[in-house]
């Protein structure tokens, strides 16, 4: 676990998106190329485990890799409207569901070639050797600097990148003391694959030689559409669009910094090769942050039961009698649960709010009315298993008359009355779903 720091631009939501987070760091050292890939799909494995915990839609997404390197990466995301992340997932779950970033995924060239646009828009920048970059794609599309960058034709000025394109013709162009313009700089064209012949293009904004132009085409330049055809399953699928929050990222990078830091090894013919790495990391607080913006409800939090702080709250009569004594040793027996017997001098109505502000998944509260029966509210979300049922409800079906177990509904809350003898055998079933 480490400490991270990132000059986030719009820091919000508390934990969600901090300038300052947990992070938990791990990394793989490989011999060989075939070794590395196997620790990298292993530990994409341990992660799937991991999110899948919690109970929560997350999607595995290919993903660019950045500054951080490396020629592949997955994001991992969980699905919800708060996120800044623009994922697109494949409908065609049985053969395909891959599921990409926007920064990854291309649209699909039908029967490999491109569909021809009607009309093409335009953009202006400047490279870093001054020359002027127009780049030409289809109208009503979105066009993706870094798919720029990955043609590696020409080096972009960030300065000028987002930039009206009266400024930067202005800035291509230089006057001299007459007021004679001169262009010392090239025109570097960059064509979109749909962008063809028989596509309507915009004026050019400036007189300039052709000699001094350069046309590049048929590049891959635009962002993929909701509805576009899936590129992994050749057009069976179709692409959604989803909103995520990342919380973790695995990359594969090969010997992008073993080789400039030395890390090497001597391999049986006395040649020295050089490690091929692997990078794991999950945002742990923003996990939290995460996973509390999507379950939240008017009330307050809602916790899934495997990272709830406590997992049941016990709310009792002022005076317990020997049986709710009893019980509260049974729950005290059970290893993978933590409780708590809230002993404030608020009332039973306030304990059982504050529990539930908290959003701990149940409450147990042992009043005098039904006794000995006592009743446990769910607060939590409740999820099927794979096949779609819940856990608990076989145990009902087998034991509701032994253990005097009833559920009943109030207000859309979920109530389970059980007699105090099977209450502590009772809670651990509820919290499988949960």
């Amino acid at each position: 676990m480490n400490r991270k720091y990132r000059n986030e631009q719009r820091p919000r939501s508390g934990l969600l998106r901090g300038r300052e987070f947990v992070m938990k760091d791990a990394y793989s050292f490989d011999i060989d190329s075939e070794s590395a890939l196997k620790s990298f799909e292993l530990m994409n494995e341990v992660y799937y485990k991991i999110f899948k915990d919690f109970k929560l839609d997350f999607i595995k997404a290919n993903a660019d890799s950045g500054s951080i390197g490396g020629d592949l990466s997955y994001e991992w995301h969980f699905a919800g409207e708060s996120g800044e992340d623009t994922l697109f997932v494949c409908d065609n779950t049985k053969e395909c569901g891959t599921a990409a970033n926007v920064e990854k995924l291309h649209p699909l060239r039908e029967n490999g070639q491109a569909k021809v646009a009607d009309e093409a828009s335009a953009r202006y920048m400047l490279s870093t050797e001054g020359d002027l970059v127009a780049v030409y794609y289809p109208k009503g599309r979105s066009l993706n600097l870094k798919f720029i960058e990955s043609e590696d034709l020409v080096d972009l000025d960030p300065k000028w990148t987002d930039k009206p394109a009266a400024k930067v013709l202005d800035k291509f162009q230089t006057k001299t003391e007459d007021g004679t313009e001169m262009q010392f700089k090239n025109v570097v064209r960059l064509m979109d694959k749909q962008v063809q012949p028989g596509t309507k293009l915009p004026d050019f904004p400036i007189d300039f030689s052709r000699s001094r132009m350069t046309t590049f085409e048929n590049l891959d330049l635009v962002e993929a559409q909701e509805g576009d055809s899936c590129p992994s399953c050749n057009g069976m699928g179709h692409l959604k669009l989803k909103k995520g929050i990342e919380v973790g990222h695995t990359f594969y990078l090969g010997t992008k910094y073993s080789e400039p830091l030395n890390a090497s090894y001597i391999d049986r013919l006395g040649k020295r090769k050089f490690y091929e790495m692997g990078c794991y990391g999950i945002g742990v607080s923003r996990l939290v942050g995460a996973i509390a913006d999507l379950t939240r409800d008017k009330l307050g939090l809602r916790w899934p039961a495997k990272i709830a702080p406590l997992q049941l709250t016990v709310i009792t009569a002022t005076d317990p009698k020997p049986e709710v004594t009893k019980l509260i040793e049974r729950l005290q027996e059970q290893r993978d649960m933590l409780f708590e017997v809230d002993t404030s001098t608020l009332g039973m109505g306030g304990k059982l709010m504050k529990s539930k502000k908290l959003g701990i998944p149940l409450q147990m509260i042992i009043g005098e009315n039904n006794f000995p029966l006592v009743e446990i509210e769910l607060r939590g979300q409740r999820f099927p298993a794979e096949n779609g049922e819940y856990e608990y409800l076989k145990k009902f079906e087998e034991k509701k008359d032994e253990w005097k177990w009833s559920i009943v509904e109030e207000r859309g809350t979920e109530k389970h009355l059980v007699h105090i003898d099977f209450a502590d055998q009772v809670v651990p079933l509820l919290l499988k779903d949960m």
